[in-house]
């Protein structure tokens, strides 16, 4: 009985312990909680407090908050749109989706989705912000999400070995800016990333972050059957034969096929006022040339006159003259950082090219291929001073068959037809002639002719040339006689 009364006592003690253990636990894990709410809310606290979309009121106070807490910046989605993506997936209604999905149609990483996959990645997709210098992804780290920049800008830093100084690393950086992506490379293939990604110092990072699982299961298809056309467009210049299955990876993810209609400009910049390196796998498209030239006065012997500045919106008296300069067919390209890429490119046919951004390929310049090329491009291409002159040539052609036309047109023309106006060998045709007569008109036609005897039929041609121009007609027997003052013709 003792014991019975001891051994209950202990669990009873034991009991009150855990009790007492749970209770400090919840308490703790309450206030945890409290306190993470409170650092996610300073955390997005840059986002949550934007007044874009707010009207101003009555009240200056509230008035001053909202011009004070405006955004700079154009965004492409409101504050209600961001925090539905901040809700979970199964929370959102169709018609928030659909209003994001139509908001989101010109941001560039969606625009070569279908509606369906953009519906379907907005279901899924989170809205994160990331406050500035926030280390997102190291190198070497495994890959479990995909990043779709909203706005600001994103730091990439790569790592590699040196094989010429042994104990340090060379590092290579550079930038991705809004409607970016990143990550999808090492997703797809399932390896490490290769690059860090680090947020800008500016304003901080807003982003939608998919998960590798629902990337590869609404993306692959669509993302694998674009990067295999642009493999496809890769094949068709030798240029890409250089580089490593890595290397054109990051090729396929950055390249695009774009086709334009003839007469429309080939843009050499994007949305953002990157460079565009355009490779053309069919068609043909033209080079127009600016320059800024002035005009002399009448009292000197030039007439126009090259500016030395061009680069100046006005010129005193002066124009702006658009030359054609090249023409560029299958296999060219333009943007690689030559003098050429900035100046407007115009399709004449239907054109078919591949653009990938001019950082990309840079990035990857490992043997020089791509600055090599620009130099060479420079070397042929004509100068300003050759453009120029050019167009000197040019006007004085046309300054010359101006006046040609003009005398041509302003000529008296007569009126009467006489006989002179026929060849000498068609006139032979018309009339009866021997054999012998007729080859002495083909073969000697200035010879003197004779009045035909119709009764004997004999033909005489006298070998005496005329200095003095011959006038024939027809006289009313049917033959021909000559009329001159000068001389007397016998039978």
């Amino acid at each position: 009985m003792i014991t019975a009364k001891r051994s209950k006592s202990k669990v009873s003690k034991t009991s009150v312990a855990m009790m007492k253990r749970k209770c400090i636990k919840t308490s703790l894990s309450s206030r945890n909680r409290f306190r993470f709410f409170i650092r996610k809310l300073i955390q997005n606290l840059y986002w949550m407090t934007d007044t874009t979309d707010v009207p101003l009121g009555n009240n200056p106070d509230v008035n001053a908050y909202i011009l004070s807490h405006k955004r700079r910046d154009k965004q492409l989605i409101s504050l209600a749109d961001k925090v539905v993506l901040r809700r979970p997936p199964e929370s959102r209604t169709e018609e928030e989706l659909t209003s994001i999905r139509n908001k989101l149609v010109p941001f560039k990483a969606f625009r070569n989705y279908s509606d369906k996959v953009r519906h379907d990645l907005l279901q899924k997709a989170i809205f994160i912000y990331y406050k500035p210098r926030k280390v997102l992804v190291r190198q070497g780290q495994r890959a479990m999400y995909v990043y779709y920049i909203l706005s600001g800008s994103v730091q990439v830093e790569m790592d590699v070995e040196d094989s010429f100084f042994t104990k340090g690393n060379v590092k290579t950086t550079y930038e991705l800016n809004a409607g970016d992506t990143f990550g999808e490379i090492a997703v797809l293939y399932d390896e490490p990333h290769t690059t860090t990604y680090t947020v800008g110092k500016c304003d901080g990072l807003e982003v939608l972050v998919l998960s590798a699982n629902d990337y590869k299961l609404i993306l692959e298809s669509s993302v694998q059957k674009k990067w295999s056309r642009v493999r496809w467009a890769m094949k068709k210049f030798s240029c890409f034969d250089k580089f490593g299955e890595m290397t054109l990876r990051f090729f396929c993810c950055g390249g695009e096929i774009l086709t334009y209609r003839p007469n429309n400009n080939i843009p050499v910049r994007d949305s953002l006022n990157r460079d565009i390196s355009t490779f053309i796998i069919d068609g043909s498209c033209r080079v127009i040339q600016k320059i800024m030239v002035t005009k002399c006065p009448p009292s000197s012997k030039v007439r126009y006159a090259l500016e030395k500045n061009q680069d100046a919106d006005k010129v005193k008296e002066g124009k702006s003259i658009y030359m054609q300069t090249c023409l560029l067919k299958r296999g060219a390209v333009f943007g690689l950082g030559e003098g050429m890429s900035k100046h407007m490119v115009i399709a004449v046919t239907e054109v078919l090219v591949l653009a990938i951004p001019r950082y990309v390929l840079m990035k990857h310049d490992v043997a020089r291929i791509w600055t090599q090329a620009a130099l060479n491009m420079d070397i042929w291409y004509p100068s300003e001073e050759e453009v120029f002159k050019n167009f000197l040539q040019g006007r004085n052609w046309s300054i010359y068959k101006k006046k040609l036309l003009n005398n041509n047109w302003n000529k008296k023309r007569t009126t009467e037809m006489t006989i002179h106006d026929t060849p000498l060998s068609v006139r032979a045709r018309e009339i009866i002639l021997c054999d012998s007569l007729y080859s002495k008109t083909i073969q000697e036609p200035d010879y003197l002719f004779v009045e035909i005897n119709e009764d004997e039929r004999n033909w005489t041609v006298k070998p005496q040339k005329s200095n003095t121009r011959l006038q024939f007609s027809m006289g009313k027997k049917g033959f021909w006689e000559r009329e001159e003052s000068e001389r007397q013709v016998h039978r």
